[in-house]
């Protein structure tokens, strides 16, 4: 199986993997969502404006996993950012799973 997507570091297409990421010991943001016990949630930071305890938690910078649909290696999902600051709001998921199988790399009929 391949992805629609050529590597950039061979001209060739990346094979299609399922990957399994353990939460990271440096997520401290993710960490505490988890602890809440919602496994799904929204957090509008407009609402929040007035709440200066929950706005001064998210308004810094934290390490998060950015690894969206191309993953690589741990290193390389590791991100830092202000998600107050660059961000509306926070959408957390606190388990996902991989895509059935759309046999990607394979043309349509």
């Amino acid at each position: 199986m391949y992805s629609f997507t050529k590597s950039i570091f061979k001209n060739e297409p990346w094979p299609v993997a399922n990957n399994y990421v353990k939460p990271h010991p440096k997520s401290y943001l993710t960490n505490a969502f988890s602890q809440l016990k919602t496994p799904i949630f929204y957090i509008d930071f407009e609402d929040i404006s007035n709440n200066k305890n929950i706005k001064d938690f998210v308004n810094k910078d934290y390490e998060h996993y950015e690894a969206g649909a191309v993953y690589i290696n741990e290193k390389s999902a590791l991100w830092s950012t202000n998600l107050h600051e660059y961000f509306d709001a926070i959408i957390y998921v606190d388990k996902t799973k991989p895509a059935e199988n759309f046999n990607l790399g394979k043309i349509a009929k």
